[in-house]
């Protein structure tokens, strides 16, 4: 009995170390093709970074029409104490057609971008003019300064107030999730 358990705990040991290294090598390899889809999604301008990311951009491509149902909107606030170059990227499901707007904020300012024209806010910039519908829709902000918040949301474009407006969750350049401030604590055993 004592050796089928010695065999068994190596067995469980020798897979756990197994399955790390595979979950590294892959999460190694993932990063590897993040970074090349980053490359090919580069900006103009060297000189920015890219600062967050999100998911479920959508636009219903009525712009101009009394029909339009759906926008997105980003709002960006420059905490610099210096002008700040800030480009937001919009890019279709399927990886395609990527919509780009700049702008220069000066320090404490905030301005949005959005996808179409709406009633609820002030649009600094249109991203992409005439965009067609974009329907699972990603983005990207860049920016040169590190000390920019930025929030995003599909909405209702012709109302004031929004029929609705979700809030899309933004992620950092790497991957976590912006506020995502959850410890990780270790079960402690206390032995009398």
């Amino acid at each position: 009995m004592n050796q089928k358990m010695r065999t068994f705990s190596l067995i469980v040991l020798g897979l756990s170390v197994f399955g790390l290294m595979s979950f590294w090598g892959w999460d190694h390899l993932a990063q590897a093709q993040r970074e090349e889809n980053l490359a090919n999604l580069a900006s103009a301008d060297a000189s920015l970074r890219v600062r967050y990311r999100f998911s479920g951009v959508s636009d219903d491509g009525e712009q101009g029409s009394t029909n339009r149902k759906e926008a997105t909107s980003i709002h960006c606030t420059n905490l610099s104490a210096t002008d700040n170059q800030v480009e937001v990227q919009i890019i279709q499901w399927n990886g395609t057609d990527v919509f780009t707007g700049t702008l220069t904020m000066p320090p404490n300012a905030t301005s949005t971008f959005s996808t179409q024209n709406t009633t609820i806010y002030y649009d600094d910039i249109f991203i992409g003019g005439s965009t067609p519908a974009i329907f699972q829709g990603s983005g990207r902000i860049l920016s040169q300064s590190d000390q920019l918040i930025c929030t995003a949301q599909v909405l209702d474009p012709l109302n004031y107030p929004p029929v609705f407006a979700t809030k899309l969750t933004m992620f950092y350049a790497d991957g976590t999730l912006v506020g995502d401030d959850r410890e990780l604590f270790l079960p402690v055993v206390l032995r009398p």
